[in-house]
């Protein structure tokens, strides 16, 4: 139900209770002298039109058409039927002025209208009849027909302008209502429509919020100040923070002078020109402090109107792929070193066997109290010591025969580790962390032991002065996939992985990518050859294995020597390495 019939409604429920409540005292004080005066019509009629009232009070099954049309009926009724039976001058008017505005207010204008034209032929043919002394002889009346007729004319004008003016409001507020309802109905079609646009703006937002989150790449937004306003989980993973920190930062903060104006170069041209960025590679910092690189492509966010309002773009994280990239290049270069020395020491060789050879027989030839015996010997043992060179040239490029068979690691790790302790100072303490089981894996003892030497005097060398501890240790793993990328030059499988930890003064990061070079050394002049590590890194490649170094100024450094486990089988002791191929 509407407002206007909700009204409607209670206006003539509220006139049918209070007609039917003072009806009932009405009739009460009525009777006796009705009975007195034997008017049984009045009885009759009031005593029916009061039942009729009460029944459309309190049936509320009856329609409200129907019950408004009987209530302006028993309206007219009564005073139709107190004029003629006291006459004009009653309360009989009163009440066909009262069915007219009701009519205006229950029905409209065109009702009332048609109230009013009832009321005029009513009041006339009552006029006309009394005139004529049809009945109504005795009733108190004007002094003359002139007074009568002026006073009826007043009555419908008064009737007239009250019921008109109130079917002008009622008409009012129906169009003001219907107009009410239409812009409702309007409204609530809009609002079903934005509603329908919100929801489908809402899975939209849910479909590309889900595709965001899903994918590993961080997308970004930021303002024209470079201040972030919107990005997906997968940014904050590649720069270590949570979202709230990482809401309104600024690209300043994580990233040094150089990138930052790299990038606002970058930003500004996109800002100019609207044209989205090709590929670029950031170097950017994490909270934690640490380096990474994104692969980023950058494009403009405008406004309605077309203007510049930020920027978005798809930041990856190809660190992993740095780094390996920058392994492989490691790789080659040492390659194309080991080819190298390889062939120099061939070539070297051959002339030493020459030297060596014609040297001792010339020492042969003469005497011992001869000036020359001691330049010869001092030949001799130049090419001894240059032979030495040749072999851990030999040794780097992987030139040399290898005798590789089962050796237990954790065995060789525990020897070696006695027999520095009568060779290091005391200074350092030597300790190892080692499982109780045993560990095979294909190896030149010889060449394994070098390797422990070599890496263990070398971080010796860096604690003579401070001393310090040198911490060995052992482990199987499973070389996945996954962390095959690390290690370009080695298949999944089982490994052992050994690692030599020291407590010295760490690499300088500018030196990390050259430690394995052969004849590179950060030590005095004479204090070291340069080949140490580089023989390690010929070595461990040659047993299918990789070393790699991690190292903070200041914290020492770990390197990293992976093997291939051997699995044992049969009783004839065949062997074979655990790869996945």
């Amino acid at each position: 139900m509407d407002s206007l019939s909700y009204w409607r409604n209670r206006i003539l429920s509220t006139i049918l209770f209070f007609g039917v409540a003072v009806g009932f005292f009405v009739l009460i004080s009525m009777f006796p002298m009705a009975i007195e005066n034997r008017f049984w019509g009045l009885m009759f009629w009031d005593s029916l039109i009061w039942s009729a009232g009460a029944a459309l009070l309190f049936l509320p099954q009856i329609g409200y058409t129907v019950r408004a049309v009987f209530s302006l009926l028993f309206v007219y009724i009564i005073g139709v039927v107190i004029t003629v039976s006291v006459g004009p001058l009653s309360g009989g008017p009163a009440w066909l002025f009262c069915f007219a505005v009701l009519a205006g207010i229950l029905f409209g204008p065109r009702v009332a209208i048609f109230a009013l034209l009832v009321n005029m032929v009513t009041m006339a043919v009552i006029g006309y009849l009394m005139i004529h002394g049809k009945f109504g002889g005795d009733f108190p009346f004007f002094k003359s027909e002139r007074l009568m007729i002026v006073a009826g004319i007043n009555f419908l004008f008064l009737n007239s302008l009250s019921a008109i003016s109130v079917a002008a409001l009622v008409r009012g507020l129906t169009v003001s209502h219907e107009k009410e309802k239409q812009l409702s109905l309007s409204l609530k079609k809009e609002q079903v429509k934005l509603g329908l646009e919100i929801k489908d703006r809402t899975r939209a937002e849910e479909k590309y919020s889900d595709i965001l989150e899903s994918i590993e790449d961080g997308y970004f937004e930021v303002d024209v100040q470079g201040n972030y306003t919107f990005f997906n989980d997968s940014m904050c993973r590649i720069l270590g923070y949570s979202r709230q920190e990482l809401m309104g930062m600024n690209n300043r903060e994580y990233m040094d002078r150089g990138n930052a104006k790299m990038i606002f170069n970058t930003f500004s041209q996109v800002f100019r020109t609207g044209i989205p960025t090709k590929v670029l590679d950031w170097q950017l910092i994490r909270k934690d402090g640490s380096v990474c690189y994104v692969e980023t492509a950058v494009s403009l966010i405008k406004d309605q109107n077309g203007k510049g309002t930020g920027f978005r773009g798809i930041a990856r994280d190809i660190s992993d792929r740095r780094q390996l990239e920058k392994q492989l290049r490691q790789a080659h270069k040492m390659e194309s070193i080991g080819t190298l020395a390889g062939g120099i020491a061939h070539d070297f060789n051959n002339l030493l066997y020459i030297i060596m050879g014609n040297t001792e027989l010339a020492i042969d030839e003469i005497r011992r109290d001869n000036p020359l015996y001691t330049y010869l010997e001092r030949i001799k043992s130049a090419s001894l010591r240059a032979a030495d060179v040749v072999k851990q040239l030999l040794n780097f490029s992987r030139e040399t025969r290898q005798d590789l068979k089962p050796l237990d690691i954790v065995l060789v790790i525990k020897d070696e580790a006695r027999f520095l302790r009568s060779i290091i100072p005391s200074t350092i303490d030597i300790r190892h962390n080692l499982p109780n089981a045993e560990i095979s894996i294909a190896a030149d003892p010889i060449q394994i032991r070098q390797v422990l030497m070599n890496v263990c005097t070398n971080a010796s060398q860096a604690m003579e002065m401070t001393g310090g501890v040198i911490e060995i240790s052992a482990e199987e793993m499973d070389l996945t996939e996954d962390h095959a990328l690390q290690y370009p030059n080695l298949s999944p499988g089982r490994y052992v992985r050994i690692a030599i930890m020291d407590t010295g003064p760490g690499i300088d990061p500018e030196n990390l990518d050259r430690i394995f070079d052969p004849y590179f050394t950060t030590r005095e002049v004479g204090k070291g050859s340069g080949m140490g590590l580089a023989v390690v890194h010929g070595i461990v490649k040659h047993h299918k294995g990789a070393v790699s170094v991690t190292s903070t100024k200041g914290k020492g450094a770990v390197f990293s020597i992976l093997f291939p486990v051997l699995q044992i089988d049969g009783p004839g002791k065949a062997f074979k390495t655990v790869l996945k191929l």
